[in-house]
């Protein structure tokens, strides 16, 4: 019988993850998220898998099939911060517990070595932007590992 080995990384603080519900596309999110954190998230996503096939197969006809898979798209900001990482990204909705199925992105913050931001504030700040409807704080949500990237 094999064993598995894990390792995991103690720290003091505590990831914050809050769920996004909004209207506009990645892009515009992350740019309005840029303005109001002060934080520069670029995308860091690969291609939708449409996208990648009629990049390569350029000469094939397209047959107007619109149904494509789930492309999960991820902003990033690693730096702007010193000591935290900031994650935005969105998950397939069929593959989330039914509560969270309402919001198309999720933000993570990630604290590797300064204390994070205070949540109840962040989301008091993200509710100002025009785009965004509503944020919901999932970081104590019991099925946490299903939201996470």
């Amino acid at each position: 019988m094999a064993k598995r080995l894990t390792f995991t990384e103690e720290s003091d603080y505590q990831d914050i993850v809050l769920g996004i519900a909004t209207d506009v596309k990645s892009w515009k999110l992350s740019y309005e998220l840029n303005q109001i954190l002060e934080i520069q998230l670029r995308n860091t996503s690969s291609p939708p898998p449409s996208q990648k096939k009629s990049q390569e197969n350029e000469a094939l006809p397209d047959l107007g099939i619109t149904s494509e898979p789930f492309a999960a798209e991820r902003f990033e900001d690693l730096e702007s911060v010193p000591g935290i990482e900031f994650v935005v990204y969105s998950k397939d909705p069929q593959k989330l517990p039914a509560d969270s199925r309402p919001f198309r992105f999720f933000l993570l913050i990630r604290s590797v070595s300064a204390p994070p931001p205070e949540a109840d504030e962040l989301m008091r700040r993200l509710q100002e932007a025009p785009v965004i409807h509503s944020t919901v704080n999932f970081s104590d949500h019991k099925h946490l590992q299903h939201l996470l990237p």
